[in-house]
């Protein structure tokens, strides 16, 4: 094909052992009845079974880095959640003094801030759902699911009520008069 094409290409044999223990076995046959046929040849010969090892090495280390991505992006995020619910509590200080001058209980308090991370996570996924197609005219392959729309409001759900307990904590923790009083 060489001759009469002009290509230069690369041919290939595939051998399959009958016994997997065999394989170093086949390799030095087909290696040494390429080397008798061919004498002024070179050739390469590879097992595949050596490339699928390294393929699952690389497949189980990409795994650890997005695992890692994953970890940090769920701690700065949820920094950010803290930061924003004490600047949110700040500014209302006085509305949540006079909730608890009312009556609202602690619960009541806290889990109102707690929902700002459930109504959060809701419009997270209907954004995504939202930026879909724009991101298609893109040619991004992008593959929705039912599961990934619970898991990503489950992540946003979990790292609001996580990050945000402590701020949220301590907006019920005011005392009225003092939260009345703050400017």
């Amino acid at each position: 094909i060489k001759y009469i094409t002009g290509t230069n290409i690369s041919p290939t044999i595939t051998v399959v052992a009958e016994d997997v223990n065999q394989v170093d076995t086949v390799m030095t046959g087909v290696e040494s009845a390429l080397k008798e046929s061919y004498p002024n040849t070179t050739f390469t010969i590879s097992d595949a079974g050596s490339k699928m090892e390294a393929a699952s090495a690389s497949n189980e280390t990409l795994t650890l880095l997005l695992i890692s991505m994953a970890v940090i992006v769920f701690i700065v995020g949820g920094i950010g959640i803290m930061n924003v619910l004490f600047v949110s509590i700040k500014e209302r200080t006085n509305e949540i003094g006079i909730l608890k001058a009312l009556g609202c209980s602690r619960k009541d308090i806290l889990l109102e801030f707690l929902f700002t991370s459930l109504v959060g996570a809701v419009l997270g996924v209907l954004v995504a759902l939202g930026i879909t197609p724009f991101v298609q005219l893109f040619n991004v392959r992008v593959s929705l699911s039912v599961q990934g729309a619970v898991l990503s409001l489950l992540f946003g759900v979990l790292t609001g009520s996580i990050f945000g307990f402590y701020p949220a904590y301590k907006a019920s923790r005011l005392v009225p008069v003092e939260a009345l009083n703050q400017e």
